[in-house]
Protein backbone atom coordinates (compact mmCIF):
# COMPACT_ATOMS: atom_id res chain seq x y z
CA UNK A 1 0.00 0.00 0.00
CA UNK A 2 1.32 3.31 -0.96
CA UNK A 3 1.57 5.92 2.04
CA UNK A 4 -0.96 8.63 1.87
CA UNK A 5 0.80 12.04 0.26
CA UNK A 6 0.07 14.92 2.36
CA UNK A 7 1.46 18.52 2.06
CA UNK A 8 2.32 20.46 5.27
CA UNK A 9 2.34 24.44 5.23
CA UNK A 10 4.10 25.22 8.60
CA UNK A 11 5.96 28.53 9.78
CA UNK A 12 6.58 26.66 13.01
CA UNK A 13 9.74 24.41 12.28
CA UNK A 14 9.20 22.35 16.09
CA UNK A 15 5.58 21.67 14.36
CA UNK A 16 6.96 20.02 11.25
CA UNK A 17 9.38 18.07 12.32
CA UNK A 18 7.24 16.23 15.01
CA UNK A 19 4.37 15.70 12.62
CA UNK A 20 6.92 14.11 10.17
CA UNK A 21 8.15 12.03 12.75
CA UNK A 22 5.07 10.96 14.18
CA UNK A 23 3.69 10.48 10.73
CA UNK A 24 5.96 9.61 8.58
CA UNK A 25 5.48 5.80 8.42
CA UNK A 26 2.16 5.93 7.26
CA UNK A 27 2.10 9.72 5.03
CA UNK A 28 4.61 11.08 2.60
CA UNK A 29 4.88 14.52 4.20
CA UNK A 30 6.33 17.60 2.02
CA UNK A 31 6.64 20.58 3.82
CA UNK A 32 6.21 24.24 2.61
CA UNK A 33 7.15 27.72 4.69
CA UNK A 34 4.99 29.55 2.57
CA UNK A 35 0.96 29.68 0.44
CA UNK A 36 3.08 30.59 -2.75
CA UNK A 37 5.65 27.83 -2.00
CA UNK A 38 2.50 25.68 -1.15
CA UNK A 39 0.78 25.93 -4.21
CA UNK A 40 4.02 25.91 -6.81
CA UNK A 41 4.37 22.32 -4.70
CA UNK A 42 0.66 21.55 -5.45
CA UNK A 43 1.09 21.97 -9.03
CA UNK A 44 3.90 20.07 -9.30
CA UNK A 45 2.87 16.95 -7.55
CA UNK A 46 -0.11 14.99 -6.66
CA UNK A 47 -1.30 15.59 -2.69
CA UNK A 48 -4.03 13.89 -0.82
CA UNK A 49 -4.81 16.91 1.38
CA UNK A 50 -3.37 19.66 3.06
CA UNK A 51 -2.58 20.19 6.55
CA UNK A 52 -1.98 23.76 7.54
CA UNK A 53 -0.84 25.37 11.17
CA UNK A 54 -2.04 28.08 12.81
CA UNK A 55 0.40 30.36 11.78
CA UNK A 56 -0.11 29.65 8.44
CA UNK A 57 -4.04 29.33 8.58
CA UNK A 58 -4.15 32.66 6.57
CA UNK A 59 -2.95 30.85 3.65
CA UNK A 60 -5.89 28.90 3.74
CA UNK A 61 -8.33 31.31 1.36
CA UNK A 62 -5.01 31.64 -1.06
CA UNK A 63 -4.80 27.61 -1.38
CA UNK A 64 -7.90 27.13 -1.08
CA UNK A 65 -8.28 29.11 -5.05
CA UNK A 66 -5.56 26.99 -6.54
CA UNK A 67 -6.52 23.75 -4.79
CA UNK A 68 -10.21 21.79 -3.73
CA UNK A 69 -8.79 19.00 -2.20
CA UNK A 70 -9.13 18.69 1.61
CA UNK A 71 -7.55 21.15 4.04
CA UNK A 72 -6.89 20.51 7.52
CA UNK A 73 -6.32 23.12 9.97
CA UNK A 74 -3.77 22.09 12.84
CA UNK A 75 -4.59 24.50 15.60
CA UNK A 76 -3.70 24.99 19.67
CA UNK A 77 -7.11 23.68 21.48
CA UNK A 78 -9.08 26.57 22.85
CA UNK A 79 -7.64 28.91 19.41
CA UNK A 80 -11.93 29.88 18.48
CA UNK A 81 -10.11 32.56 16.52
CA UNK A 82 -7.88 30.72 14.30
CA UNK A 83 -10.70 28.01 13.61
CA UNK A 84 -13.46 30.22 12.29
CA UNK A 85 -11.38 32.24 10.22
CA UNK A 86 -9.75 29.06 8.75
CA UNK A 87 -13.06 27.62 7.89
CA UNK A 88 -14.04 31.25 6.24
CA UNK A 89 -10.83 30.55 4.44
CA UNK A 90 -11.88 27.29 2.71
CA UNK A 91 -10.85 24.67 5.33
CA UNK A 92 -12.34 21.43 5.09
CA UNK A 93 -11.72 20.46 9.09
CA UNK A 94 -9.24 21.03 12.03
CA UNK A 95 -7.50 18.75 14.82
CA UNK A 96 -6.69 20.59 17.98
CA UNK A 97 -3.23 20.18 19.25
CA UNK A 98 -1.46 18.27 21.05
CA UNK A 99 -2.86 15.53 19.87
CA UNK A 100 -2.59 11.55 19.47
CA UNK A 101 -0.19 10.92 16.01
CA UNK A 102 -3.05 8.29 15.31
CA UNK A 103 -5.56 10.73 16.12
CA UNK A 104 -4.30 12.94 13.67
CA UNK A 105 -3.91 10.33 11.18
CA UNK A 106 -7.60 9.10 11.49
CA UNK A 107 -9.19 12.84 11.36
CA UNK A 108 -7.36 13.48 8.56
CA UNK A 109 -8.72 10.59 6.65
CA UNK A 110 -11.90 10.75 7.78
CA UNK A 111 -11.86 14.15 6.16
CA UNK A 112 -10.63 12.62 3.09
CA UNK A 113 -13.33 10.04 3.06
CA UNK A 114 -15.82 12.84 3.24
CA UNK A 115 -14.37 14.50 0.48
CA UNK A 116 -13.88 12.09 -1.71
CA UNK A 117 -10.18 12.43 -1.98
CA UNK A 118 -8.87 8.79 -0.40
Amino acid sequence: MQPHRFLLISQHPALAELVGDALGQELRITFANSSAEAVNLLRKQDCEAVLLDARSFHDCSEIRTEWDGPIVLLVPRGAKHTVLSGYDGGADAHVPIPCDARELLARVKSVMRRTGSD
